[in-house]
């Protein structure tokens, strides 16, 4: 990933934008990786543990992913967190990592030449789609009940679900 800064003049601030661009060929290998209830054990909760500072982590993500990474795959995790938390999200992404412990994931792991049992593997980085929704709006379309969701389905802009479904069909367009 090539890094880049821009700095915005505001009335009373000078803000600082970090990003990252991604060159890609048409015809490499992806993989798109839903954060919330995939590589979290749960959408909402995932959300939230690590906003409180827990890992709620599936066992043996870092480990698959980077499997994946090193076999010539591109990574790009998509996630129906609004963009005002797309900082956070990137934050979380690259500090996700466990110790390899000696199970069988990791003797799996050693017999293919991946890592030892002292490594500590982090994330493979990729780009991070998420939705241009407000919070609050998102997460009432995931924890309300979908009768009362249905009723306000013109208060909730997008639901998580039907967000994904597009950015798939879109991907999929570009390196189908």
């Amino acid at each position: 990933a090539n890094g880049m800064k821009f700095q915005l003049q505001g009335d009373k601030a000078l803000f600082d934008i970090e990003a990252a661009a991604f060159l890609w060929s048409s015809d490499d290998k992806l993989i798109v990786c839903d954060i919330d209830g995939t590589l979290t054990r749960s959408d909402v909760i995932g959300y939230s543990a690590h906003v409180l500072g827990y890992e709620y982590m599936h066992e043996g993500v870092t480990e698959a992913l980077t499997h994946l990474a090193d076999s010539g795959y591109r990574l790009l995790f998509l996630s129906a967190r609004p963009i005002t938390a797309a900082h956070a999200t990137r934050t979380f992404l690259r500090q996700v990592g466990m110790s390899a412990r000696d199970n069988t994931v990791q003797a799996l792991g050693r017999g293919l030449g991946l890592h030892t049992s002292s490594t500590v593997l982090a994330l493979p980085r990729g780009p991070l789609l998420t939705t241009g929704n407000r919070s609050l709006p998102l997460l009432a379309s995931v924890v309300l009940p979908s009768s009362v969701a249905k009723a306000a389905e013109g208060l909730i802009p997008d639901s998580p679900a039907r967000f994904k479904a597009g950015v798939l069909r879109m991907v999929s367009g570009l390196f189908g």
